[in-house]
């Protein structure tokens, strides 16, 4: 069965990013009667870029990157920071993590292989470093430092590097050509698998664009305050060098007037209410984990005046149901989940106070088909849980050097292999579970890891776990099929209350603390197996298992860019352990 959304798409963009973004805002109340204004405010510094500055700069860069460094249509820049001006000048921008590894930078080089790589003073050496280990030569003076703290030999400044020598921009004018230029190189996160370099188009960046309008002015038409237009103020807590943070900091509200105030993640409370009191600042746009930061910091949220706060999107992973229960009630404003991947860019339509799907991410953007299907590519119908495939005029182009996964990830009828697993109710909503290569399939049941670790999440003994699939090494066949059977066991990093006080830690010998991890395991472990059936409703087939393979202590999660978990490392681990 395919299921549509119910609200028609977008028309094709037939211009660049560039065009369209700013002629959209130089016809906005805010910006085109006031070019001053700023468009986004830095929350620490409090410093501020104007409409009219983005525009001079961007133009003058992309001068200075064409005239002086040879930057070319195709080009490619390695980014630390989002800026239109490689854009402009025809090439696509390939924002990167400032906490790479230098191995890690040097894949990304060698991969993308840019022409320029833009980065901070405090990044330089790093990225020195990836140079001399690369095998993709990029001259140092094609190394472009934001603001300097001293002079670097052979290094471009950007403040020196602008020029208003003549050059062409490069425009995009047919929608053939806007689906067909590489806009943004966005690697994944690396939750599944080695990160790969996602080839997204314009089309796919502005069709994001043009659709949250519609969201905007349906919210406006259920929430009071909501607004579609400038002026007026957006707080965004979002990790930047991901597509979602750079879109939707970058390009989502620049067109409409909005002003964007750019909060750092894990961020000062007290500041940004603040700004939120200060400015009338109306939405929040941020990630699962501050929802917990803010929940941590309760009383605060009574010493600010947030009458204008009207709404809290949050993006990058499911959130607890109860957390989005207690904020609701608590607030008393919407906490919308939103949900997308950089292959489709934002997929979700949230809808604001639904409460008949705990872990319901809306319904389907405009515009957008999808179908669930069973393992073996069958469709399946309302409520049936399977894998989520997409049909959308946002879907990237593919995978840079990597056609074969390509080939897998789109399917010969254009539908996207998202990769997680969920269902679409009888209504329209989209339940998303887990990711495909997470879920655990023990006895024909599926069971998924994020709900169990968000139920894990809540005992004093947890601070930070991983649910995953461990061989079943007492049994040699699952009772539903041939294979080995499966069964879910957790890794639980332990809260340092489990060792006892500070004064008490230091004497704990390494027997203490092996018997002490043993028993907090064991407590664990009862208690979450009580919990099972508590919250039985949200968890599905899941709700019927146990943790099978029990709880191991381990020091740390293993975590990509962006802090995605990456369970396949802990499955490589354990499957290790059992054949040593």
């Amino acid at each position: 069965m395919l299921f549509t959304a119910n609200h028609p798409g977008v028309a094709p963009p037939t211009d660049d990013i560039p065009t369209m973004v700013f002629e959209y805002a130089r016809n906005t109340k805010a910006f085109g009667t006031d070019p001053s204004r700023p468009v986004i405010i830095d929350s620490v510094s409090l410093e501020s870029i104007s409409f009219s500055e983005l525009q001079a700069w961007s133009l003058e860069l992309a001068s200075g990157i064409t005239t002086k460094l040879g930057f070319r249509r195709n080009d490619r820049a390695l980014l630390f920071s989002e800026n239109d001006a490689m854009l402009l000048a025809g090439g696509a921008i390939a924002p990167s993590d400032p906490d790479l590894s230098v191995d890690d930078l040097v894949y990304r080089i060698e991969d993308g292989l840019p022409k320029i790589i833009i980065t901070t003073h405090s990044r330089y050496s790093l990225v020195l470093k990836a140079l001399k280990k690369s095998s993709h030569d990029i001259p140092i003076e094609n190394v472009i430092i934001m603001r300097p703290h001293a002079d670097l030999p052979g290094v471009h400044d950007v403040r020196n590097l602008r020029s208003n020598a003549p050059f062409e921009p490069v425009r995009l004018r047919t929608a053939e050509e806007c689906s067909s230029a590489m806009a943004v190189l966005a690697y994944s996160s690396g939750s599944t698998s080695d990160p790969k370099g996602i080839m997204v188009h314009h089309a796919g960046i502005l069709t994001c664009m043009l659709q949250e309008k519609i969201m905007d002015e349906y919210y406006a038409s259920k929430i009071p305050g909501v607004l579609v237009e400038g002026p007026g103020h957006v707080l965004t807590c979002l990790i930047q060098y991901p597509l979602y943070g750079l879109t939707v900091t970058c390009l989502n509200y620049l067109p409409r007037g909005l002003t964007v105030v750019l909060g750092k993640p894990p961020t000062d409370l007290p500041l940004l209410y603040s700004l939120v009191e200060r400015l009338s600042i109306h939405l929040i746009r941020s990630s699962p984990g501050f929802l917990h930061i803010i929940k941590d910091n309760w009383d605060l949220t009574t010493k600010y005046n947030l009458q204008h706060l009207v709404g809290y999107i949050s993006a990058g992973s499911i959130i607890d149901p109860a957390i989005k229960a207690e904020f609701e009630s608590t607030l008393g404003i919407p906490i919308l989940n939103d949900y997308g991947c950089s292959e489709a860019l934002s997929v979700s339509f949230p809808e604001p106070f639904h409460t008949e799907y705990p872990r319901a991410v809306g319904k389907l953007r405009p515009g957008l088909v999808a179908k669930i299907t069973d393992p073996d590519g069958k469709e399946l119908g309302p409520g049936e849980i399977g894998e989520l495939r997409l049909k959308t005029p946002g879907r990237f182009l593919g995978y840079l050097n990597k056609p074969e996964a390509t080939k897998k990830t789109i399917d010969s009828d254009g539908f996207l292999h998202v990769g997680d697993m969920g269902k679409i109710s009888h209504d329209g909503f989209l339940v998303i579970y887990d990711r495909k290569v997470d879920t655990i399939i023990s006895d024909g049941k599926y069971i998924f890891p994020t709900p169990w670790e968000q139920i894990l999440l809540n005992h004093p003994y947890v601070a930070d776990c991983a649910v995953i699939a461990a061989i079943d090494r007492n049994t040699d066949k699952d009772s539903k099929g041939g294979n080995q059977r499966c069964v879910p066991k957790a890794y639980i990093v332990l809260d340092e209350s489990v060792y006892g006080d500070a004064s008490v830690r230091r004497h704990n010998s390494e027997q203490d603390k092996k018997r002490l991890e043993s028993e907090a395991l064991d407590d664990i472990t009862d208690w979450f197996n009580k919990q099972l059936m508590i919250n039985k409703d949200d968890l599905n087939e899941g709700q019927d298992c146990l943790l099978e393979g029990g709880a191991e202590a381990t020091a740390e999660i293993p975590r990509g860019p962006g802090r995605k978990m990456q369970r396949f490392k802990l499955r490589a681990l354990d499957a290790s352990k059992g054949k040593s």
